[in-house]
């Protein structure tokens, strides 16, 4: 009569084992499905870049601001100035379930020339809050050094953000302005796959300033 007892003790000990094991792998990986994570670039007016990676499946939200500077809570005028060293970035939060770090820094290279020399807040920079992004971005840089482009983009970690005044935000749609040129719309993205190169010399045209700020 022990024995039995033992028997079907350790049967209904195995049983909510496995029910636990079930009930929290699910949760686990449905946690896993909703964790965002977080990428920061800077790559001119920060106007149209937003615009530009608004438009990618994956990207769950954005904000623009300035990063990089000494001075803290600096105002637009004061970036304008130079005087604070601040970069115009956008910060993208998104998915990487759905979409991925190489294919956000494809989008940043194509938003502008990366060649391009710019004052402290235009100039083109990846600002990396984990090691692995900072990997990839190094490798993306490495790619269009191999086949000529000398980037002139800063690879440095993440600093604080200070986000932008109210107006700032989604500019471009309001405006009823355009991300890319026409004829850049019109192109099939490039593959994840395709080399640096060519995801540089896929990049659109130069956004238009809008007049008056930016």
């Amino acid at each position: 009569m022990r024995k039995i007892y033992i028997i079907l003790m350790l049967a209904a000990l195995a049983s909510i084992t496995t029910w636990l094991t079930r009930v929290h792998g699910t949760t686990s990986a449905s946690a896993k499905k909703d964790i965002m994570e977080i990428a920061t670039f800077g790559a001119g007016c920060f106007w149209g870049v937003e615009a530009t990676f608004q438009q990618l499946p994956g990207v769950t939200a954005t904000r623009v601001g300035y990063a990089g500077g000494a001075t803290a809570q600096p105002s637009y005028e004061q970036v304008c100035s130079g005087a604070t060293g601040h970069t115009e970035v956008v910060e993208v939060t998104y998915d990487p379930a759905k979409i991925s770090y190489d294919t956000l820094l494809d989008t940043f290279f194509a938003a502008h020339d990366a060649a391009g020399k710019e004052k402290a807040q235009y100039q083109s920079v990846i600002f990396y809050h984990t090691p692995a992004q900072h990997t990839q971005a190094v490798a993306a840089l490495g790619r269009l050094a191999e086949h000529g482009v000398q980037a002139v983009t800063k690879v440095l970690p993440a600093p604080t953000f200070y986000e932008a005044e109210a107006y700032h935000p989604n500019t471009i749609t309001r405006s009823g302005g355009s991300p890319m040129a026409p004829a850049a719309r019109n192109r099939a993205p490039a593959a994840p796959a395709c080399v640096a190169l060519c995801r540089w010399k896929r990049r659109p045209a130069p956004i238009p300033r809008i007049r008056g700020r930016c």
